[in-house]
């Protein structure tokens, strides 16, 4: 079943890190990020938390290089 998170991502070209949303297909392979770092914005505190809880969570994965999911810029 393909499903998504948040995961950390490493730029080479801009040799920093962010926080980017990564697809997987039913294998559970990445097949793609959002081109841009995820930006939280939320109706409520509480679903403000919750989104950044998720995005915590990309701090226990392996970091995923963003060279082949970025355009050349």
């Amino acid at each position: 079943m393909s499903h998504w998170n948040y995961r950390i991502g490493y730029n080479s070209k801009t040799d920093s890190y962010a926080i980017y949303s990564v697809y997987y297909n039913d294998e559970g392979d990445a097949t793609s990020t959002s081109l841009t770092p995820a930006v939280v914005e939320a109706e409520s505190l509480e679903i403000l938390r919750e989104e950044l809880n998720r995005m915590l969570l990309a701090l226990e994965n392996p970091v995923i290089p963003m060279d082949g999911f970025l355009n050349d810029e």
